[in-house]
């Protein structure tokens, strides 16, 4: 039997996080959070270890050469990568990899064939509840340069064509609705 993989994506502000947190703290589902590995600087209250592994270019770039990545993307003029030593530290835990990761980072790992003989997939698109929505939540986040939120505002579009690339498509008009609907999915 394959090990399971849960690959969560969506644009940002979509409210990943939220869910995330709904999804982690039912014991039911017994799943764990991949703590990904990127080249960009902590926001305020991120923890290295915690929300992310803070990484040099000079190291993200011997990880990618040394094969230690199930993936890697660059957007917004930064590296994130998902660690295979990550991924088998849950495994061993008896646990389920949760990876929040970039979209194009999920349809890699999604088209990957040796990653998919090797695990069952499990892949969500997080979709807003209309690209209106998105922007206001993104705006009223508070984590974002106004020139950061005009360039994911003009990645929006690009990313909703791609939902059609994953198994499962869930509209987070409510955060406690878009949990139930993924507990149901996971469930199966």
């Amino acid at each position: 039997m394959k090990h399971k993989i849960i690959i969560f994506t969506g644009p940002s502000g979509v409210g990943k996080s939220k869910v995330e947190e709904k999804l982690l703290i039912d014991k039911e589902l017994k799943i764990s959070f991949s703590i990904s590995v990127t080249t960009r600087k902590p926001r305020i209250g991120e923890k290295n270890g915690e929300s992310y592994h803070f990484v040099t270019k000079k190291k993200f770039n011997e990880l990618i050469e040394k094969d230690d990545l199930i993936e890697w993307s660059e957007h917004f003029s930064n590296k994130y990568g998902t660690l295979k030593s990550e991924i088998n530290k849950i495994g061993k835990e008896g646990k389920i990899p949760l990876l929040e990761i970039d979209i194009n980072g999920a349809i890699s790992i999604i088209n990957n064939k040796k990653t998919s003989k090797k695990f069952e997939i499990i892949s969500i698109f997080l979709m807003p509840p209309s690209k209106e929505e998105l922007l206001n939540r993104l705006i009223k986040r508070g984590t974002e340069t106004k020139e950061q939120i005009l360039e994911r505002s003009d990645r929006v579009n690009e990313e909703l064509e791609k939902a059609i690339e994953f198994k499962h498509i869930v509209i987070n008009d409510k955060v406690e609705n878009a949990y139930k609907k993924i507990k149901e999915i996971l469930m199966r």
